[in-house]
């Protein structure tokens, strides 16, 4: 692929006070809840997601490429012109538009390339956003293909893209890896370069959480070699030797020694965790899990690659991972979400460890609500009596933990 395919031309304040403080209450659980249990819905181990420059176009009214003009002489607010050189979406085939003028604070410098999209129907007075742009990054934005097309063969578009020179580029390629699902990123690893992905997985120069990323594709493409592929496929195949080293590469980052907090250390043990199967899972077992001191780092980092391997591993290793992850009980910073995991397995073997968290002094609220969950998703006679048992105990603070799970949309008004 040529560099960007050839450069492309009524209550009073005290009841409101209640209520705020009973909805962020409410928030805030959610959001723990959300954090704790880590849904894959898109994929796992990429950065944090953004919109990307495909995503605005697509669901704008109007996306053009736009030059910054001289803004007008006003104090607070500058009113200032945009010249359009490129329409990228426009709702009629045909329409089109020279200039709109946006209200910012503080004004681009005139010259500035800007991705400019709006939502409204009439561009003429539309409420205009922008973002700048190289000349290299306003090509690429000219030239993304939409998402109508087949995920796979969209995705593979951004691959030669990903840690591109020019920041946005490398940024909206990125993103593209974090929205797609997990099943359409695995499917497009063998059309990496391998060798460039190992690059790319040891350059102390990438981003950490980028490296986390590449850790988990170097392992799926480790189990891609390994699986049986048809000889007739039309689809590149990972050779012996390059699984070979990236299976090298992923057990030297690993097992360096660094400091406790790594960016994408998590992305790394679950790719070392595809490539090494069982025994991945074995020395994670016996250097991080069994450890009475492990760093608290690498702790967190081990129960997301886990939650990972179980989720995407070979069905046959999910017993011994749930076995592994009961072993994060021994830990309060992993606890709760160790609990919460385990609950969704249905992994009763930890019962009477996990209702011991419950009476336990270091216990905090997430543990406790940790907890209850894992009773009420358990549903066994013996989990039903140990729920029973804690009502008892503590009616108030079950209730109340209860109440978080029984949150239910409000009916039809009768």
């Amino acid at each position: 692929m040529t560099e960007i395919q050839q450069t492309l031309g009524n209550a009073n304040p005290k009841s409101r006070r209640m209520r705020l403080r009973l909805v962020l209450w409410l928030l805030l659980s959610v959001l723990h809840y959300l954090w704790t249990i880590n849904l894959v819905v898109a994929c796992p181990f990429c950065p944090a997601l953004q919109p990307t420059l495909a995503q605005l176009r697509d669901g704008a009214t109007v996306a053009v490429l736009a030059t910054a003009g001289k803004p007008a002489e006003q104090s607070a607010a500058p009113s200032q012109p945009f010249q359009v050189f490129r329409a990228l979406k426009f709702p009629l085939s045909g329409d089109t538009i020279q200039h709109f003028t946006r209200t910012m604070s503080p004004a681009l410098p005139p010259g500035t390339l800007v991705f400019a999209w709006t939502e409204d129907a009439d561009p003429a007075s539309a409420l205009w956003r922008t973002r700048p742009l190289s000349e290299l990054a306003a090509a690429y934005a000219a030239s993304v293909p939409d998402l109508r097309q087949d995920a796979a063969q969209r995705l593979r578009w951004f691959i030669p893209y990903l840690e591109h020179a020019d920041p946005e580029i490398a940024l909206d390629a990125q993103q593209e890896f974090a929205h797609a699902d997990f099943a359409t990123v695995r499917e497009v690893v063998p059309n990496f370069d391998q060798a460039r992905l190992r690059d790319w997985l040891t350059d102390p120069q990438v981003p950490p959480e980028h490296r986390g990323f590449y850790g988990m594709l170097a392992g799926l493409a480790c189990a891609t070699q390994s699986a049986t592929q048809p000889v007739d496929s039309a689809t590149p195949q990972i050779s012996s030797g390059d699984a070979a080293l990236h299976r090298e590469a992923l057990t030297r980052l690993v097992w360096q020694k660094r400091d406790d907090f790594r960016a994408g250390y998590d992305g790394l043990l679950a790719g070392y965790l595809l490539a090494e199967g069982e025994a991945g899972l074995a020395a994670i077992w016996e250097r991080i899990l069994r450890q009475t001191d492990a760093p608290s780092g690498d702790l967190r980092h081990a129960a997301s690659a886990l939650r990972f391997y179980h989720e995407f591993g070979p069905t046959r290793q999910q017993a011994r991972v749930e076995t592994a992850v009961a072993l994060l009980l021994n830990h309060p910073e992993t606890a709760a979400a160790a609990i919460t995991d385990l609950g969704r397995w249905k992994y009763d073997a930890a019962l009477p460890r996990v209702v011991a968290w419950y009476r336990d002094d270091r216990a905090d609220t997430p543990i406790r609500r940790s907890v209850v969950g894992y009773l009420r998703s358990l549903g066994s006679v013996a989990a039903r009596q140990e729920l029973d048992l804690l009502r008892a105990q503590d009616p108030a603070g079950v209730a109340q933990l209860e109440a978080f799970f029984e949150l239910k949309p409000a009916g039809p008004a009768k």
